[in-house]
């Protein structure tokens, strides 16, 4: 299984179970993607299903707490991925 990591910006939330976000890319002619995300392990009901606009905000709730919170390293004004302070110290950019 091949993994990879971004560090996104939220941009919408279409139900309780789908987000979509806006991801950098490579490419300099055009330098975000936006990328629509499902949440592995949640069952939430669609938004025209009974209870589906609630379970949307209550998604959307968490993301603006976290977005606020700012938790762990995404606490510093300027955080650094992790992946990226180990990219630079092994150049000795430090």
């Amino acid at each position: 299984m091949i993994s990879t990591t971004l560090i996104c910006l939220v941009v919408g939330i279409s139900d309780g179970d789908t987000l979509t976000a806006r991801c950098p890319t490579q490419d300099a002619a055009h330098p975000y993607q936006q990328v629509n995300v499902r949440l592995a392990g949640i069952d939430a009901p669609e938004k025209r299903q009974p209870l589906g606009e609630r379970s949307r905000q209550h998604l959307a709730g968490i993301e603006a707490d976290a977005r606020e919170r700012r938790p762990g390293l995404w606490a510093d004004r300027e955080p650094v991925a992790p992946w990226e302070r180990r990219k630079t110290e092994r150049q000795g950019l430090r």
